[in-house]
């Protein structure tokens, strides 16, 4: 067995972000393939160390300098700038115009804070970063508003905890990728029309991060990007009023890989994942691949793996090594082949008030390897 450990290193602070255990096993068309035994991630929490000294609660640095207020922000900003935020609660944001404009927080929440009627933090310079951000209790007047909003290219996010809004990320068209990592989104949701993050851009990359518990018909994730990806998260209904865990709404290439789905009790659709349902753009390219997976389906009305649209153009399709827990509706569509279906926790072994580890995969694996 390998033992591979990451750190990611920015601005100075070391992050010990993910051990992978690699454990070899054999796909279906019997080559070796790897599940990685995922761990939860240790993110520690940033240092503000600004020539020696520390951050002070509710103090913000702008280039090394302190300003006043957040008002005080956008009137600073450059190219370039770095922003550290103070621990405390700050109940105003701010708009970022200038590009490559970093914001690091520790302990820094932005609650009720919405600004021009559409969020805590507007993005409109490109290459924007923004880590150790907490944000809750965002609403506007059209139902839309979200922790952060991306007008400008290319957007990172870093340790975020989104939760208790309408809007986790609300990215506008044509504004490149949007990369989230280590973050955490809860409660989010709005009419049906707001939800856990909407990506509209070039690409949406999510990877080792949380949605639990999507509210008010909305979906952890709807992306109308012409890629998408998703690894080693966990996407948990819990007991949210949500619609579906992942809604790609216009086809493109999608991949799902070493996560954990559950679709809870109280789901109104009852599909968990969808694709191309709203339409399919011309001139992208389509390709869904779905791997090494643990899917948990426990609506009372019943559920289904995937609802695609009817006349979807030609779409290669690779749908193996998941684990298939709860009865679905659609089953007869899903490749037995490379797969592992249980009828119930049960059955599958899985402890009846908790959702297991990706590594879960592994004992079944090892399990049919035998």
């Amino acid at each position: 067995m390998k033992i591979v450990k990451l750190y990611l290193i920015l601005f100075g602070m070391q992050f010990s972000v993910q051990t992978y255990a690699l454990t070899p096993i054999q796909d279906e068309e019997g080559a070796s393939a790897t599940v990685p035994t995922v761990a939860p991630p240790t993110v520690l929490p940033p240092t503000l160390a600004i020539a020696g000294e520390i951050v002070a609660a509710g103090e913000i640095v702008v280039d090394g300098k302190t300003v006043a207020t957040v008002d005080d922000i956008e009137g600073v900003l450059k190219d370039g700038s770095t922003i550290f935020l103070g621990p405390g609660v700050y109940s105003k944001g701010f708009h970022i115009l200038a590009d490559q404009v970093t914001v690091v927080g520790d302990g820094s929440h932005f609650k009720n804070a919405a600004i021009e009627g559409k969020g805590a933090i507007i993005v409109s310079g490109n290459g924007a970063v923004i880590e150790g951000i907490e944000c809750s209790d965002i609403e506007v007047a059209d139902k839309n508003g979200a922790c952060v909003r991306q007008q400008g290219k290319d957007l990172t996010l870093v340790n975020v905890y989104f939760h208790d809004s309408e809007q986790g990320v609300l990215q506008a068209p044509d504004t490149g990728f949007l990369h989230i990592r280590f973050s955490r989104f809860d409660r989010l949701g709005r009419s049906g029309y707001a939800h856990g993050i909407y990506a509209q851009g070039s690409s949406l990359v999510v990877s080792d991060s949380s949605f639990i518990g999507t509210t008010d018909q909305g979906h952890s994730i709807k992306s109308r990007a012409p890629y998408t990806k998703v690894t080693n998260s966990v996407l948990n209904s819990a007991d949210g009023y949500d619609s579906r865990l992942v809604d790609i709404s216009n086809g493109g290439v999608v991949i799902l890989e070493n996560n954990v789905f559950y679709q809870g009790l109280n789901t109104v659709n009852s599909e968990l994942l969808s694709y191309g349902l709203e339409d399919i753009a011309r001139q992208r390219k389509n390709e869904v691949k779905i791997h090494n997976n643990i899917f948990i389906a426990e609506r009372p009305n019943g559920n289904n793996f995937l609802m695609a649209r009817v006349t979807l153009p030609a779409t290669p399709m690779s749908i193996k090594g998941n684990v298939f827990v709860g009865q679905y509706m659609d089953k007869a569509n899903i490749p037995a082949a490379g797969n592992h279906f249980f009828e119930d926790r049960d059955t599958a072994k899985m402890q009846p008030d908790s959702l297991p580890n990706i590594d879960y995969l592994n004992a079944v694996h090892l399990e049919v390897v035998k």
